[in-house]
């Protein structure tokens, strides 16, 4: 399902092209989903469609059987070039259909991730797997899926609102508005998805950044490709030029999101530790703010009360004026974007309805 990304191995950019390449390959050759470890294990065995030196393959491949595998698989489906696991064999009419022992077990077996992670290409991840990393038709695929990706956008927007109160930005203040709302990161903590996230929109071309210093990293797109090659030969400072950059920072951004978005799906829409702890209470969250993402997206604009007027009719509970507010909130963070006035909501961002629904249970209760 299309994830909140957490951590730093996408910044691998090669590993993304040779994973989308191996998952295409086997899915051609077996016609059937793929596993997620053999997707990583047969991305490996073609590190020369990259550029890396082999001792740096082989120090992933010593990480392979991990974070690796599942990370990079999670990646290709926020980039929108695979298909995973979904709830869509599951049949849900009503709300307390959620409920029923069998479907409970289905769920709850989904959101702890002891679902088997298997994996198909889609129609751009073919399309992708034709290109040539890191040339021109490679680019044009990787930055619109990645433009498209909703919780990149969110970075994007929290980056843009900081740099217009502020004038500049410090990475620190970037991780902990970016969301999702509960795993604010406190202090100076690790950068986590931001090494993805900063090396994607820099490299990709997506913006440029100067520092305060007066340094600017500012250049066309074929000398963003020359150092991407560079890049790939190692994480080092010497040759990431984005090692050391974090603080007072000015973003230039040359590129616009690009709609529909694909956005965290169903079982995202509540933080993991949750559904662990009060599945009961995970499950009533998680598919109050499905309902909420659905009605907006259709409708644009309503009050307060239709949207609580809907959500009764659905559930049969009352939301209070609070939890709906922490929902909103919640769901800002999947890169859909909200204009509140009072007692007023309008949405001004179209999602992905056919992705957000292929995880979805089947049946009437999600209709709108």
């Amino acid at each position: 399902m299309t994830q909140w990304l957490a951590r730093s191995e996408g910044r691998f950019i090669d590993l993304i092209f040779n994973c989308n390449w191996a998952l295409v390959d086997l899915y051609k050759k077996t016609k059937s989903p793929i596993l997620n470890k053999d997707i990583l294990k047969h991305a490996l065995t073609k590190y020369d469609l990259g550029i890396r030196f082999d001792q740096e393959w082989d120090w992933i491949k010593t990480r392979a059987d991990g974070r690796y595998k599942r990370e990079m698989c999670y990646i290709l489906e926020c980039l929108g070039l695979a298909l995973g696991p979904s709830l869509n064999n599951l049949i849900i009419d009503s709300y307390s259909d959620f409920f029923k022992e069998d479907n409970k077990k289905s769920i709850s077996a989904f959101a702890t991730g002891k679902k088997q992670n298997v994996y198909i290409p889609t129609k751009k991840g073919f399309e992708l797997s034709k290109t040539k990393f890191p040339y021109n038709d490679w680019h044009k695929i990787i930055v619109n899926q990645i433009l498209s990706y909703g919780y990149f956008i969110r970075y994007l927007d929290v980056i843009k609102e900081i740099q217009d109160s502020k004038g500049t930005v410090n990475l620190i203040d970037i991780q902990n508005k970016i969301g999702p709302i509960g795993t604010t990161i406190i202090g100076g903590g690790p950068q986590f998805i931001q090494s993805t996230f900063k090396e994607w929109g820099y490299y990709l071309d997506i913006f440029d950044i100067k520092t305060r210093t007066g340094n600017s990293l500012e250049c066309d797109l074929s000398d963003k490709i020359k150092k991407l090659k560079k890049r790939m030969m190692g994480w080092k400072t010497k040759i990431n030029p984005l090692y050391n950059v974090k603080r007072n920072l000015e973003f230039i951004f040359k590129r616009d999101l690009v709609q529909p978005l694909r956005i965290p799906q169903f079982i995202r829409l509540e933080l993991n530790w949750k559904w662990l702890k009060d599945f009961n209470g995970a499950l009533e969250t998680s598919s109050r703010r499905a309902l909420i993402i659905l009605y907006l997206n259709k409708n644009k604009e309503c009050s307060f009360k239709d949207l609580e007027d809907f959500l009764y009719k659905k559930t049969k509970n009352n939301t209070k004026r609070d939890d709906l507010n922490n929902d909103l909130d919640y769901i800002s963070c999947t890169g859909m974007n909200f204009i509140i006035n009072k007692d007023h909501i309008k949405s001004i961002r179209e999602i992905d309805v056919d992705d957000f629904e292929y995880y979805l249970p089947k049946g009437g209760f999600f209709k709108i």
